[in-house]
């Protein structure tokens, strides 16, 4: 059985070689390799002039992330589609995992993100932020999977409606995979796999960080507003009410400071009831960042990001409620 391994990439040289490297080294006897460049602007091309034996594809205009997998997915000649990013390094054995679990009852399957140790505290904070804010809360049948490491049957993929995956988010790095499997899950099963990993070499910078968690609160209102059923009332993975907490205790901690300059004895009373809020309901998240670095320094590092993680969302999620009352009164 042949694997098409896909691969979208926009200005992802920074991270594209290591990428490129990983997959290669790959021990599987029968793979392909396709990347699609959505219209990058570094030095993308020059690194992929590098590798002959890498299908390269190029997109005509900028058209995001579940355009350029469905351009290679068009292209692709594999039983089975293994998709990663620009950004994730691929251990060894990930295609000989990927083909010891899928089976043909499932319409595919997926694993997590690791932190790379070669990246520097920002990197590696933001990769454990999203293991414990999403992969640890997933059960065994999810309603999507991350497209950084995962694996669909190809008659599934062409079997199905594609159109939400690739327009609701056009041009932009958000979503597209939760869109994606919950278009495979309504008639497929999706597996998520704990064994099954890869490392993802996350934003090494706050500005970054930050941006990239504006994009995520956004997209999660849009996805959750078109799938209410789904990923509100009957969803597989973040709850509703833990990302409602997570935003409310920080709307308490900013609301404390202020109101600090009103009345400074009340003030510092919210704040510090704020605060231990804050704290305890990051607990687990906590536990394991300790456990994979074995850092206090890191840990008490750890919670200012968060707090800025969880301002991100806020205004993400304003922009995604701002749209949507725009659409309706439209």
């Amino acid at each position: 059985m042949k694997i098409s391994v896909i691969i979208p990439v926009y200005n992802g040289a920074k991270t594209l070689k290591s990428c490129l490297d990983s997959v290669i080294a790959c021990q599987d006897p029968d793979f392909e390799l396709i990347v699609v460049d959505d219209c990058s602007n570094d030095s993308t091309r020059e690194i992929l002039n590098n590798y002959p034996a890498v299908r390269t594809l190029c997109l005509s205009e900028r058209s995001g992330a579940g355009e350029a997998r469905k351009r290679g997915l068009a292209e692709a000649t594999g039983e089975l589609i293994a998709f990663t990013d620009s950004d994730c390094i691929v251990p060894p054995d990930w295609l000989t995992t990927i083909r010891a679990h899928i089976t043909s009852e499932v319409g595919g399957i997926g694993g997590h993100y690791r932190a790379w140790k070669g990246q520097n505290f920002m990197g590696r904070f933001a990769t454990h932020d999203l293991y414990n804010f999403w992969f640890s809360q997933l059960p065994e049948y999810c309603d999507h999977l991350a497209t950084g490491n995962c694996a669909y049957w190809k008659k599934v993929l062409v079997g199905i409606d594609q159109k939400d995956v690739t327009e609701v988010f056009k041009g932009m790095a958000a979503a597209e995979d939760t869109l994606l499997g919950l278009v495979v899950s309504r008639q497929y099963k999706l597996r998520y796999i704990p064994g099954l990993y890869i490392y993802h070499l996350s934003p090494d910078r706050p500005s970054v960080y930050f941006r990239q968690q504006q994009v995520r609160g956004y997209s999660r209102i849009i996805v959750s507003w078109m799938h209410f059923r789904d990923k509100v009332m009957n969803t597989r993975d973040i709850s509703v009410l833990g990302v409602a907490l997570q935003l409310i205790i920080t709307c308490g901690i900013m609301g404390s400071i202020l109101w600090f300059g009103f009345n400074p004895r009340q003030g510092s009373a919210l704040l510090g009831i704020s605060l231990l809020a804050f704290i305890l309901i990051q607990i687990r998240g906590l536990i394991h960042i300790y456990q994979e670095e074995k850092s206090l320094v890191f840990l008490i590092k750890s919670l200012p990001m968060i707090f800025l993680r969880n301002l991100a969302w806020w205004l993400g999620c304003m922009k995604g409620c701002w749209q949507i009352l725009k659409k309706i009164k439209g």
